[in-house]
């Protein structure tokens, strides 16, 4: 049988234990749910100005050819419409 004494030893040991093991499962909760789980990584914040560039790229070649189109028809090549001899189809 234990003495008052060791009970009490044994009462502080089991309170600093249960303090310690508390402090890591904040700190897991913090990691796994915290705001740096949600980080993206930097190769990947890229990708959609890739997008948006290509998007743009794609708005501009539309532009060019929405204003070359002449009144001769259907142009025989992507050429052939931006020298406005007809609209693209």
């Amino acid at each position: 049988m234990l003495s008052y004494e060791e009970l009490l030893q044994e009462n502080e040991r089991l309170k600093n234990e249960n303090q310690g093991l508390q402090d890591l499962v904040a700190q897991l909760r913090r990691k796994q749910y915290g705001k740096s789980s949600e980080k993206v990584p930097a190769e990947q914040l890229g990708m959609f100005d890739e997008v948006e560039t290509e998007a743009l790229n794609w708005k501009k070649k539309l532009d060019v050819l929405s204003k070359t189109r002449g009144s001769s028809g259907q142009c025989k090549s992507l050429q052939s419409c931006r020298n406005g001899e007809g609209q693209w189809t």
